[in-house]
């Protein structure tokens, strides 16, 4: 059994060093087959392994097998290779309605903290207000993550804004691009929406307490599949010809999470988030009421309220809703 194992191992490095060479590029099964001295039957069933360790390989009738200049699939094999943190649970999906509701579930079932629900598709992907958060397929990284904080309802904006700061530092790593964060969970990288956050917590209504939270990101890796509306506010990370990206970036982004899960209430996330506010300084609007209201925005308060300053200079927090840059 060891040797046979061992020879099919054999089979799928070879068959993807092939593919490797030749990436982009379509291989014929009988060209591979003559080189490695194996049947063609052995080639298709190492070509499904590595497909569902996460390698983007397309299969074309005469034409044979092709990787991808894509970043590849995200797979759950995939992303284990390159993770160093321990106490993961991660489940990777084709699709799904929302990340978000599948994690809220396991939530309620008494799963527990870093279970995390990751898909390559989302067709009911949403952020905050209800808005539509688009996820085609092999997009981009659509992520949520169950976390159980002690800490109470008041202070669940935190795990948002430390969140933000998490995916500013893993985006800037590959890409070596500055991030900058819009209030408050919005990730901008050259003037354009690349990944939202999308925190939705459980409140033990008895208690008073917060019962858990549920974690959700989504990151454009690439805007070729989002719709032409949405181009004009979204960008993407554009990285989606290197090699294995999804899954390296899911990776390091769950390794940083719960790397400084410890500071989530601490001074250093609330320095790193405001050093990166992408509205400080800005003209913007805000609805008060029925009323849009113009006022500039002066300052970012240690509980993440924003401070607005308005045309006739009465200084207000913000601890919601929702701020438009003017143009």
């Amino acid at each position: 059994m060891k040797t046979e194992a061992k020879k099919k191992e054999k089979t799928k490095d070879v068959v993807l060093r092939e593919l490797k060479r030749k990436r982009g590029k379509f291989v014929s099964g009988e060209y591979l087959a003559n080189k490695l001295g194996i049947s063609r039957a052995a080639i298709w069933k190492a070509v499904k392994t590595l497909q569902n360790r996460g390698f983007d390989i397309e299969c074309r009738t005469k034409s044979g097998y092709m990787l991808t200049l894509g970043g590849g699939k995200l797979s759950e094999d995939g992303v284990k290779k390159y993770l160093f943190e321990d106490g993961i649970s991660l489940t990777v999906l084709d699709s799904v309605g929302s990340t978000n509701d599948i994690a809220k579930a396991l939530g309620r079932e008494g799963a527990p903290e870093w279970t995390v629900v990751a898909a390559r598709e989302q067709t009911g992907g949403r952020g905050r207000m209800g808005r539509t958060f688009e996820s085609p397929a092999d997009n981009g990284i659509y992520l949520s993550v169950l976390l159980r904080p002690k800490i109470s309802p008041a202070d669940s904006v935190a795990i948002t804004t430390y969140a933000a700061v998490a995916v500013c530092d893993v985006i800037e790593r590959f890409t070596g691009v500055r991030c900058e964060i819009k209030w408050v969970n919005d990730i901008y990288m050259k003037s354009k929406k690349v990944c939202g956050i999308l925190t939705e917590s459980s409140i033990d209504a008895e208690k008073g307490e917060l019962e858990f939270a549920v974690l959700g990101i989504g990151i454009n890796v690439s805007d070729k599949k989002l719709s032409s509306e949405v181009r004009e506010i979204a960008g993407a990370i554009g990285l989606e010809h290197e090699s294995d990206v999804k899954n390296k970036i899911t990776a390091a982004l769950l390794t940083k999470l719960k790397s400084i899960y410890g500071e989530l209430m601490s001074d250093r996330i609330y320095g790193e988030y405001r050093s990166r506010s992408f509205l400080i300084g800005k003209d913007v609007t805000f609805l008060r009421g029925e009323e849009t209201v113009s006022a500039k925005v002066v300052d970012l308060e240690r509980d993440y309220s924003l401070v607005v300053e308005t045309e006739d200079g009465e200084r207000i927090s913000l601890n919601s809703g929702e701020v438009s840059v003017k143009p």
